[in-house]
């Protein structure tokens, strides 16, 4: 009887821990409309040749671009680290190829997903495209939403 608790309660905890590390993976996933790009204190905003980042669930990345040669197609990679999530941007070339925290906000009066990337030299906010605040809201992993 105890070996069937325990195995019970195994799947249990398994079930939970994919289910939340996945949760972060399937919002990500889609298209995103950068609204910030800060890197070193300036802003890349006024020399954007795309504003758009795209997140595939085969782990590429097709991102902004800041100018004609630099690589717009890369890989992310979320990575969990005692209760904080980061984002590694692999973007060859580009100066934003880094390693981010992940937040999200929600801007209630836009009806707006945000997202929060930032390191000690970058910061990203990108606004989820098609996201329908009132369906898909439930779909963001509560502890990564800042409450700003």
């Amino acid at each position: 009887m105890g070996e069937r608790i325990l195995k019970a309660l195994l799947f249990g905890i398994v079930c939970l821990v994919v289910s939340c590390s996945t949760k972060l993976e399937n919002i990500l996933e889609g298209g995103w409309t950068v609204q910030k790009l800060i890197y070193k204190g300036e802003s890349y905003m006024p020399i954007l040749m795309s504003n758009v980042l795209v997140f595939n669930d085969n782990g590429s990345v097709m991102c902004f671009r800041v100018s004609e040669v630099e690589s717009y197609r890369g890989s992310y990679q979320i990575i969990h680290d005692n209760g904080l999530e980061h984002i590694r941007l692999c973007i060859p070339d580009n100066p934003f190829d880094d390693m981010y925290e992940i937040s999200f906000h929600l801007d209630q009066e836009k009806q707006l997903l945000i997202m929060h990337l930032e390191n000690e030299n970058s910061q990203i906010d990108a606004s989820k495209m098609l996201f329908n605040f009132g369906k898909d809201l439930h779909q963001v992993p509560s502890h990564l939403i800042n409450r700003r």
